[in-house]
């Protein structure tokens, strides 16, 4: 088991890399420079779920159409998510979210909404 663990994680890795140079190569703060894409939404969506923030009370995710999501810890209890539960998932959260990468995330995040 801990050896398909890190290898899946040395594939996200290796994706985060890529994501991360290509931040640098087009000098941000998106994937191909000042503008939004598809392609960083894309990205931001298949990531955002790696975030505690996703699964909390206070997700503005799909501005608070899927309550499962919200009532997540209501139902489950606060210590059942996953961050709350694994170091590894915590420390992956952490180092995602150092990475210009997860900043990115976190920036499509925060123009949710807004017209493009």
């Amino acid at each position: 088991a801990a050896q398909i663990r890190d290898r899946r994680r040395r594939a996200l890795q290796d994706v985060f890399d890529e994501a991360d140079a290509q931040l640098r190569r087009s000098g941000g703060p998106y994937l191909f420079g000042a503008d939004l894409t598809y392609v960083d939404v894309s990205f931001a969506a298949l990531l955002y779920p790696m975030f505690s923030g996703f699964l909390s009370p206070a997700s503005a995710w799909a501005n608070g159409r899927f309550s499962s999501y919200a009532e997540y810890a209501a139902r489950h209890g606060e210590g059942l998510t996953p961050q709350a539960q694994f170091q590894d998932i915590r420390e992956f959260e952490r180092e995602l979210r150092a990475r210009p990468c997860g900043a990115l995330v976190l920036r499509v995040y925060e123009r949710r909404g807004a017209l493009l």
